[in-house]
């Protein structure tokens, strides 16, 4: 005996708005047997084809996918919808003229729950029809593409990043096919109306993946499993200026970088994100940069060890000298001055009290060479000979505290998280407790000046009291 479809009721109608057009969307039921996966749908297109190693994704690869262990997501939101007894928001979906049945544009991964569910029987007499919204059967791709991006791209975002921006450059690529004729940024803003979104992130979307394209990334497990560093890679203005030269041959050589192919650069990164010891996204983008800007600004030695000699980004980047001899010439030439010169302190003087921005300046100066370099307790132990008037046991005092975070702050590869006001909340926090001692405070600077690098034990242990305060 068939089953019969619920009778629609006329006034249950659901209007969407798209364009300044009206669509009249019935709310309905349907058993779960008349509805299909999507199979454009983001959350599995790139993941099946790569894990399926075909185009022609079924119906049973994609319940197969989702309902398998690696799919959070699905393992998630079935328990909630065990837990509530039922699926609380509608699927919505679309007339397929060529299958006769209902694909779902929105709501693929509550489908293969409520499949699941069935097959399981993991709720007791739980109902075969499933509560929809219809599309109408002739609303036009651009229409649709405009809805999915509604949920998914503006309002709640579960899509990961890769999982929208491989969406972005697929509808990219149609419609480039389609209007040939039309430039770049035309098509860009073709797809910023469509989506409903701004341009930014489109050209986001397609810078990442051109890049994953030119290096064959985009069907690969490295492509979506590190997407995120591929994206911070590609968009970085800093880091593509250098790539730019760096990737030419001619063009390296001139800055007196040796490189035996195209591309170099790319390659370089694309290695190291494979590396076991690649840093997160976040510090990989900070140190790159800094890098990066060193070689913009004539001292290429940092970059020249990441491509030439193949070493690690962290030990490239402690190669960056932060201006030392520079600084060292400074002191050396005021020094100098001071020295062979008869300065006239009175008049000195007479501008501390008139000239304001004189004041200032000289203010920055004095709290420089007291806090940041530590001057006074550094002449002392100069005078003193660090004789019987240094105890490593005595707690460390809260200029010192300010000091050490100062310090681990520029050193340029610090992880993220140990930036200034985070290191000296840490530092007072561990003072205050008595763990912070005078010994242990010069055992942090030797090491952050021996190995240009904040100490392991540091970082975990800013991180733990980070996690603590919130």
């Amino acid at each position: 005996m068939k089953s019969q479809r619920k009778k629609e009721n006329p006034f249950f109608v659901e209007k969407q708005y798209v364009d300044g057009k009206t669509y009249d969307c019935p709310l309905r039921s349907l058993n779960h047997t008349e509805l299909e996966f999507w199979l454009d749908n983001p959350r599995f297109y790139e993941t099946i084809r790569k894990e399926f190693d075909t185009d022609k994704i079924t119906q049973e690869d994609i319940y197969t996918f989702y309902t398998s262990p690696r799919v959070s997501e699905q393992r998630n939101l079935l328990g909630k919808i065990v837990n509530d007894g039922g699926v609380n928001e509608r699927l919505i979906v679309q007339k397929n003229s060529d299958t006769k049945k209902f694909t779902v544009i929105e709501g693929n991964t509550r489908l293969a729950c409520i499949r699941q569910i069935l097959e399981q029987e993991l709720i007791k007499d739980f109902s075969r029809d499933v509560n929809i919204m219809e599309l109408p059967e002739d609303l036009s791709r651009e229409t649709v593409t405009y809805i999915v991006g509604r949920y998914h791209l503006v309002g709640k975002k579960d899509w990961s990043s890769h999982e929208s921006n491989a969406y972005i450059y697929r509808r990219y690529l149609e419609i480039k096919d389609i209007n040939s004729e039309k430039s770049k940024t035309q098509l860009i803003d073709v797809l910023a109306k469509e989506f409903g979104i701004k341009t930014g992130p489109i050209k986001r979307s397609i810078k990442s993946f051109e890049f994953l394209e030119k290096h064959n990334l985009r069907e690969s497990d490295l492509g979506s499993r590190k997407y995120s560093y591929f994206d911070m890679y590609a968009n970085s203005t800093a880091i593509q200026k250098t790539a730019k030269e760096m990737n030419d041959p001619e063009r390296a050589e001139i800055q007196g970088v040796e490189v035996n192919s195209h591309n170099a650069m790319d390659t370089m990164f694309i290695k190291h994100v494979q590396r076991e010891d690649c840093p997160k996204t976040v510090d990989i983008r900070d140190w790159l940069v800094k890098i990066c800007t060193a070689a913009d600004g004539g001292r290429v030695d940092p970059l020249k060890l990441l491509i030439e000699d193949d070493v690690s980004i962290i030990e490239a980047v402690k190669n960056i000298d932060s201006g030392r001899e520079d600084v060292i010439a400074f002191f050396n030439k005021i020094h100098q001055k001071l020295k062979g010169a008869r300065i006239e302190t009175r008049k000195i003087k007479e501008e501390l009290i008139t000239d304001g921005a004189f004041r200032r300046k000289i203010k920055y100066i004095h709290n420089f060479l007291g806090l940041q370099l530590d001057l006074p307790t550094t002449t002392k132990q100069i005078r003193r000979g660090r004789k019987k008037t240094f105890d490593p046991e005595k707690v460390a005092t809260w200029k010192q505290c300010t000091m050490l975070a100062t310090i681990l702050a520029q050193l340029p590869s610090r992880p993220n998280s140990c930036q200034f006001n985070r290191l000296q909340a840490y530092f007072i926090k561990e003072m205050n407790e008595e763990r912070l001692t005078f010994g242990k405070v010069d055992e942090i600077k030797e090491f952050a000046e021996k190995e240009k690098e904040v100490p392991q034990n540091i970082v975990d242990e800013v991180e733990e009291f980070l996690d603590g305060r919130q």
